[in-house]
């Protein structure tokens, strides 16, 4: 995991050339974080969901809470999702989270 690379979307190509984008990809790719989102995924909850604390700890939260800051980092999850076997499954309201209100839903490809 640590050598996969960010598949770079245009609309977030000013944002992850930026220090803060880098951190996140980072900050996303640890085993710790890998596992979150896997077990929120076996939880039935959008893959960032249980991401939230450690964001917010780690990261200035006014930077983090902009749109299209939130917004990577679901496209980051979805990488990292595919690349470990799983699809879109469909995009759910979280269960009271303080960053993010809804996100995609994961389930392990056939």
């Amino acid at each position: 995991m640590k050598n996969l690379k960010y598949d770079l979307p245009n609309q977030y190509s000013r944002l992850y050339r930026k220090q803060l984008g880098q951190d996140l990809w980072e900050f996303m790719k640890r085993p710790e974080n890998i596992k979150l989102m896997e077990d929120g995924t076996a939880q039935e909850l959008p893959a960032v969901e249980l991401l939230t604390s450690g964001l917010l700890a780690k990261f200035n939260r006014q930077k983090i809470e902009e749109d299209h800051v939130k917004k990577m980092i679901g496209d980051m999850a979805l990488q990292i999702m595919r690349f470990l076997g799983y699809e879109p499954d469909k995009k759910i309201d979280t269960q009271d989270d303080r960053l993010f209100s809804s996100g995609t839903r994961y389930r392990k490809k056939q």
